[in-house]
């Protein structure tokens, strides 16, 4: 079984692993992101609204945006609907997470999309690619599980999301 090493591993390349791949990069760290889907951001996972003073802390182009908005309504189960007022903006999440992706990989990071994370094991990570017989331990100094609600680094450190809310949009 091969073995890379790296600095940071970050398992997911959804916003937060991608901005947090990015910084560390961007901070002269040896960076390795795990993401495994095909194609980042597809298909789409969470909302399109992002509020507008995020968009100026992210300082990347606006390929992403749709469209700004004042607010958003949202019709809950039980019918209520609530009214947030804040202004923002929708966005095509598949570009905006590309275009994060892009920016860590320009300050330095790794990226390799369709790769699995496997298991922990002697305090690394075991990964496999999409297509690859063969299996492959990462070790870092840090792992950044940013691979979603049901995340297996979660799991792997006895952390599990329960309450998740399902929502169609």
């Amino acid at each position: 079984m091969e073995r890379l090493k790296c600095d940071i591993l970050v398992v997911g390349a959804g916003p937060a692993g991608s901005s947090a791949a990015r910084a560390a990069a961007g901070k002269g760290l040896e960076v390795l992101v795990v993401e495994r889907r095909d194609t980042i951001g597809v298909p789409v996972q969470c909302a399109e609204f992002i509020p507008a003073p995020l968009l100026g802390e992210v300082g990347l182009a606006r390929d992403f945006v749709v469209q700004p908005v004042r607010g958003m309504e949202t019709i809950l189960p039980d019918g209520a609907i609530k009214v947030m007022r804040a202004p923002g903006f929708m966005i095509r999440r598949d570009l905006f997470d590309q275009t994060l992706a892009r920016a860590a990989e320009e300050a330095g990071a790794r990226i390799l999309a369709s790769t699995r994370v496997l298991r922990m094991e002697e305090g690394q990570v075991v990964r496999r690619r999409k297509g690859e017989a063969g299996e492959e331990r990462v070790a870092a100094r840090v792992i950044i599980g940013a691979d979603g609600p049901c995340s297996p680094v979660g799991r792997w450190i006895g952390s599990e999301n329960r309450n998740l809310i399902p929502a169609v949009q």
